[in-house]
């Protein structure tokens, strides 16, 4: 063992009995140097490394996941060395202990790159892409066919790998919207009025008494007027065909002889009423029978 050892020298002469002895006492002197002589990221030198220098800042690619493994190399044998790992986006700690106990911590600050984009490269409905489409314009307006009961269905094509899209459906009659987030936190939000056409067709098709089509019918003719045979006292049986499925039909009798009135009121718009006069054919025979 050297350190706290002792060296003895002992030397003795002819004219002297007596030795004189020399005593070396050893002590070693832990090493107090606490630095690392390389760092290294993935496999590579952290450029402009410095012993003395204990931050370091580094860019990873858009794109990564995991953080790259980190070596070292030791600035002296008996040093100790652990590595803290703070993730891509975080501080690495590198704490280097020298045998006397004097500490280096050194500091890699990492930053993984973010994409920008936020915009969708197409919007589709039912796998048709959105009329005038463009990636910047982000309000839109849709009418939906008469009769429609469900919403297309919406989908989106990303500009980018790494966007997150959220979608928040307002209904039919409502506004849709579509909500872009890029990987650096830049958002788009696209809106989608969605409509649906309604139908103001007030007209009827046809009009039937007793099953038999109303003569003369036109549908853009309100009035008609109709004579019964004489003796008839209850009107005929009046029946029509919708100009729509959309149109609701209410009738309204003011008796024998009188005026039957049929109102058509569309999905939208103003309605049209259909007037019927009639009147009982009245006997000119006014001679008595023997």
């Amino acid at each position: 063992v050297i350190d706290g050892g002792t060296y003895q020298i002992a030397v003795t002469t002819a004219g002297n009995s007596m030795p004189k002895t020399y005593k070396l006492n050893f002590k070693l002197e832990a090493s107090t140097y606490s630095y690392l002589k390389g760092i290294s990221i993935g496999g590579q030198p952290v450029a402009g490394f410095r012993p003395d220098i204990l931050t370091y800042y580094v860019t990873l690619p858009i794109g990564t996941t995991a953080l790259p493994e980190i070596g070292f190399s030791r600035g002296d044998t008996l040093q100790s060395v652990s590595v803290v790992p703070g993730g891509i986006d975080g501080t690495t700690r590198i704490q280097v202990t020298a045998p006397s106990g004097d500490q280096s911590v050194y500091k890699i600050v990492f930053t993984t790159l973010k994409s920008e984009i936020c915009t969708l490269s197409d919007i589709k409905l039912d796998g048709v892409s959105l009329p005038d489409f463009e990636p910047n314009k982000t309000s839109y307006t849709v009418s939906l066919p008469i009769g429609t009961q469900t919403l297309p269905t919406i989908e989106h094509v990303k500009a980018d790998e790494y966007e997150d899209v959220k979608i928040v459906y307002g209904g039919l009659t409502g506004i849709t919207r579509i909500t872009v987030t890029a990987g650096n936190g830049n958002t788009m939000l696209y809106q989608i009025a969605f409509s649906v056409q309604t139908s103001s067709n007030a007209s009827l098709r046809m009009i039937y008494l007793d099953g038999e089509q109303l003569p003369d019918f036109d549908p853009s003719m309100l009035e008609y007027s109709v004579t019964l045979a004489k003796g008839v006292t209850s009107l005929p049986v009046i029946t029509y065909d919708r100009g729509d499925d959309y149109q609701t039909v209410t009738a309204h009798s003011s008796g024998l002889p009188g005026d039957y009135k049929l109102t058509v009121r569309p999905q939208s718009g103003a309605s049209r009423t259909y007037i019927i006069h009639f009147a009982v054919t009245v006997s000119t025979n006014n001679a008595l029978q023997m």
